[in-house]
């Protein structure tokens, strides 16, 4: 109540020509930061802003909620060498990571998730080599959850030595320590080897939070 009575006294004055626009605004803002810093919220809260005479419930940010927004955890992870793909299902080793923020992190091949992490988005792609038609039939690009596959991107063989496949963004219900893999199904691995290039820039996982 005291909040809302300063905030109609500071009103007051503007429109009466007594107080400038700048000053009404710093003297919300003072306080609106000295709030934040007894409470140390970690969520929003709600306040009543006079404005034209009329009050006005709204919600204000603490500086822990924004920081939390604003910061973004992101994981691109690959392999700086060339593999072969020499088995059917073969979890492409993920040697190297990329990473934004602490909640994500690359262990034992895997990215794994951290504490207070609920969605995920992920994509991949994969840079292959000699993957001509008439040596495979096809090749399968798959992300995994905890051994699960959950989406992924099939292609035939082409006539040329090289091939690109993308997975498409794709979202994920996670929680702490689940962990995420890339898979290459090479369905002529009996027969033929094929490569998958290294480099971020060619074949690589992509995980990053939403939620």
């Amino acid at each position: 109540m005291e909040d809302t009575e300063n905030v109609n006294d500071l009103y007051m004055e503007f429109k009466n020509g007594e107080t400038k626009l700048n000053d009404v605004i710093l003297n919300q803002l003072q306080r609106l930061i000295k709030q934040d810093i007894q409470e140390h919220a970690e969520g929003n809260s709600t306040e009543i802003i006079q404005q034209d005479g009329e009050a006005t419930e709204t919600n204000v940010y603490s500086a822990d909620a924004i920081n939390k927004m604003n910061i973004r955890n992101i994981a691109i992870a690959y392999n700086e060498t060339t593999q072969n793909i020499n088995s059917e299902y073969t979890i492409y080793p993920l040697a190297n990571a990329d990473l934004i923020g602490n909640k994500l992190k690359l262990e034992n091949g895997k990215i794994i998730i951290g504490k207070g992490v609920k969605k995920v988005k992920v994509n991949a792609s994969a840079f292959l080599e000699d993957v001509g038609s008439t040596k495979i039939s096809y090749v399968w690009l798959q992300i995994l959850q905890n051994g699960q596959r959950k989406c992924g991107s099939i292609s035939s063989g082409v006539a040329v030595w090289f091939q690109s496949i993308v997975v498409s963004d794709y979202i994920l219900d996670v929680k702490e320590n689940d962990y995420i893999e890339l898979e290459i199904n090479n369905a002529n691995y009996t027969t033929h080897v094929i490569q998958a290039r290294g480099g971020k820039e060619n074949t690589r996982l992509y995980v990053e939070v939403i939620e």
